[in-house]
């Protein structure tokens, strides 16, 4: 799941200034004609680069407006700013004849402004992310893939959560794809361990609230089980099942949650443009909440050439999440992209889910629903094969059943979070890359 400004340490040997993998960076296309760009590292090369952006974020930090009493806590607004992003990175990857290395990572330097909402120049910050990857034995009937990824953003991946919020995630897996013979059938169990840590943007909104977002941080132990047959050369069934344990180790009156998801489907093309892909199935959290529902996905793609696809569907799954235990989450969607004229990129995506939060089946919480209505949008232009220009528009549109987030208290009254807002962001970028 990804939510934009609603949207998870075993911190491992990837360090901070190795930080993730930069999808900007590694899908840079060099313009016809050149020598490939990079530092030649073995059969693989090194990309080092930079963005430097600007950006407008018009919820960048939350600022209580008065000061809290003895029972109650103050209102909080979000405030706008102009950012301004140093984004140093690289990638790297490395393949062979018995191993796959990749490693990828971006620090990415916040600075407020101040320009929009004085004195908030102390909210700048360090984020980033990275990403490690590696694949041995692909060719033969049983590989190993072995991948570690962190981030640290403003996008937390528990959509009980509203803005103002700092998470740091880190997830370590490893998986087996098993497939024998001619590769037709392909079974692939998988076991992973995710963290995420959650702390309040501003200091002055931790001042003024005594907010504690990391009443949310949580563990994630999870199991999943994915078969694939091709049993035509371009047609296949797909069946995946997944176990989740998710506890919370600072606030146990978190519902913890047992998860089971089940689904089967079909994939395949229709037509040498038209690709689709179909499942179905069932969810249930064994847990401490009453989540359980249908769950399933149909998703059609349109190839109007290498370069441009239109993509759109449906998608709705069961998924953990912190007070509620659980929530189904029901998202239409629709994605495009497009190369012309060799240089340029357009990117296009839009969507709408709609949540649906579980109840405790212990203490049962008040009902909640929320909608989130996700728009982004821009072009890209590939100037040389090291330097390339970008600019976009993001909105998020969120609007909850609840104003305030009421699991626990803190000195003071009651945690507050902003759960109602239009969120708009705008960025121009300049990425120099080798």
């Amino acid at each position: 799941m990804a939510f934009r400004g609603a949207r998870t340490v075993a911190l491992s040997s990837v360090a901070l200034l190795c930080m993730a993998a930069s999808a900007r960076a590694q899908n840079l296309t060099p313009v016809a004609g050149t020598q490939e760009n990079g530092i030649k590292i073995g059969d693989g090369r090194l990309h080092p680069y930079i963005d430097l952006e600007l950006r407008y974020d018009s919820a960048a930090v939350l600022i209580p407006t008065g000061a809290p009493s003895t029972s109650t806590v103050p209102a909080v607004q979000p405030h706008p700013e102009l950012e301004f992003h140093i984004r140093p990175g690289f990638t790297l990857n490395v393949p062979s004849s018995w191993a796959d290395f990749g490693l990828s990572g971006d620090a990415d330097y916040v600075r407020y402004t101040g320009i929009l909402t004085p004195g908030d120049e102390d909210n700048s910050r360090i984020e980033g992310a990275a990403n490690v990857n590696l694949i041995l034995n692909r060719e033969g009937a049983v590989e190993v893939d072995l991948n570690d990824a962190f981030s640290r953003s403003d996008h937390p991946r528990d959509p009980s959560l509203g803005v103002g919020v700092l998470a740091l995630y880190n997830i370590a897996s490893v998986a087996v794809p098993i497939h024998p013979g001619g590769r037709a059938l392909e079974i692939t169990p998988k076991l992973s361990y995710a963290q995420e840590f959650y702390s309040p943007i501003s200091s002055l909104q931790a001042a003024g609230l005594g907010f504690r977002p990391s009443d949310a941080n949580y563990r994630n132990v999870q199991g999943d089980l994915d078969a694939r047959w091709r049993f035509f050369p371009k047609t296949a069934l797909l069946f995946t099942a997944t176990l989740l344990d998710r506890s919370y180790p600072v606030a146990a009156t978190n519902p913890r949650a047992d998860l089971f998801r089940a689904q089967a489907g079909i994939a395949g093309l229709l037509t040498s443009r038209i690709a689709i892909q179909a499942k179905a199935g069932w969810g249930f959290d064994f847990g401490q909440s009453t989540g359980n529902g249908f769950l399933g996905m149909l998703e059609a793609t349109y190839l109007f050439n290498d370069f441009t696809t239109l993509k759109g569907g449906v998608l709705r799954t069961l998924e953990p999440a912190s007070t509620y235990g659980t929530y189904l989450d029901t998202r239409p969607y629709v994605e495009a992209r497009a190369f012309l004229s060799g240089r340029w990129t357009v990117h296009g995506l839009a969507s709408y889910d709609w949540l649906q939060f579980s109840s405790a089946k212990a203490v049962p919480t008040p009902s909640r629903t929320d909608t989130i209505l996700s728009f982004d949008a821009g072009p890209e232009l590939q100037i040389t094969r090291w330097f390339l220009m970008s600019a976009g528009y993001i909105l998020g549109l969120r609007h909850s059943s609840s104003a305030t987030n009421v699991a626990g208290t803190v000195p003071g009254g009651t945690r507050q979070q902003i759960l109602n807002y239009t969120r708009h962001e705008a960025y121009l970028r300049a990425t120099f890359t080798y």
